[in-house]
């Protein structure tokens, strides 16, 4: 799963819109839109504070399939 997915799943997961949680985060609105664009990364300090505003577990935002 790529960053942008993850960044589009926690934002419809939320409910809450992307002015909202770009205000939350601090940080502009139109950085949150290069991220869905997969222009722009999210750093890991940004990720984390979505999780804990959105209340999600870091780990439950990536797909991990091993094979054996």
């Amino acid at each position: 799963m790529e960053s942008k997915d993850v960044i589009i799943n926690l934002i419809i997961k939320s409910g809450i819109s992307q002015k909202e949680i770009s205000e939350l985060i601090n940080i502009d609105e139109g950085t949150i839109s290069k991220m869905k664009n997969g222009k722009r990364s999210a750093s890991i300090d940004k990720f984390l504070k979505w999780c804990k505003i959105l209340n999600v577990k870091p780990k439950d935002c990536f797909e991990i399939n091993v094979k054996k």
